[in-house]
């Protein structure tokens, strides 16, 4: 199966951000879209592996790991998702591979809690029996959550269903945080509303960068001498930036996208 065109993409109706309000706001960077179908297959595509010796990338799926996507996932992420990078002070990043401290979340929308679960549980079972490790049950921020967690390099990865949101982390930080974003969110965060009050009406997705919190964040971790050379060389370039955002809209012509940028700037910088 090939991948809807950019118009059909486009004539879904423009994204509710509801997702937002189950970001914390100390989110860096966030993607968010509607139907993760559409993004499978399209990145299945650019990646070439759409159909691989006349199997599809879900049919490849299910034969090595018996995971049927399908049925397992798409069948009830049928709503906005969001892969966002969170801010966790005490963290080495996912799996130690950012060596930063940050952490990822993956934010499903579902109608259907009982369904994604159901789906949820067979994709835990499938990569139980492949790697051998067991999901255990805990509570966080007072939701339920499975995880597993590697005692040798401190690391967490879980799951669990947060306000109609299937929510995946790959640390107990970013899973407390989502469990506890209400009062917090990046929903109410000043720079995200300025932000996403100018969006298209109708768009497939965006990407949003907190550009202080992230520079922040980066800056922390290097070493003296490098935050000299950032002070003298970058830092004067970044330090009236607020925040990034992208959005993909349609000007109105035939399977034509427009991709749109807004720049969130501070007021008041001194030189």
């Amino acid at each position: 199966m090939r991948p809807p065109s950019p118009r059909v993409a486009m004539e879904m109706a423009a994204n509710p951000n509801k997702v937002t309000a189950a970001l914390p706001e100390d989110t860096l960077v966030m993607y968010s879209g509607q139907k993760l179908r559409l993004l499978f297959d399209q990145i299945a595509d650019v990646a070439g592996l759409a159909d691989v010796g006349g199997e599809s990338l879900m049919t490849q799926i299910e034969r090595s790991l018996g995971i049927n996507l399908e049925q397992d996932l798409f069948g009830w992420a049928d709503g906005e998702y969001a892969l966002a990078l969170i801010s966790d002070p005490d963290s080495e990043g996912p799996l130690g591979i950012l060596q930063m401290p940050a952490n990822l979340l993956l934010l499903i929308e579902t109608k259907d809690d009982r369904v994604a679960e159901r789906g949820m549980q067979n994709i835990a079972d499938a990569l139980t029996r492949e790697g051998g490790s067991q999901f255990n049950e805990e509570k966080i921020g007072g939701v339920t959550f499975h995880t597993i967690t590697d005692p040798y390099q401190a690391t967490t990865i879980g799951y669990g269903l947060v306000n109609h949101f299937v929510v995946i982390g790959t640390s107990h930080q970013v899973l407390r945080e989502v469990a506890t974003a209400a009062d917090q969110s990046l929903a109410r965060d000043d720079a995200f509303r300025n932000f996403i009050s100018r969006l298209p009406a109708r768009n497939s997705g965006y990407v949003y960068t907190n550009v202080e919190l992230l520079v922040d964040t980066v800056y922390e971790q290097m070493p003296e001498y490098a935050q000299k050379d950032f002070d003298a060389s970058t830092r004067p370039y970044l330090k009236s930036v607020r925040a990034m955002g992208l959005a993909n809209q349609q000007p109105g012509g035939k399977d034509v996208q427009r991709g749109s940028m807004f720049l969130l700037l501070a007021r008041n910088v001194d030189p």
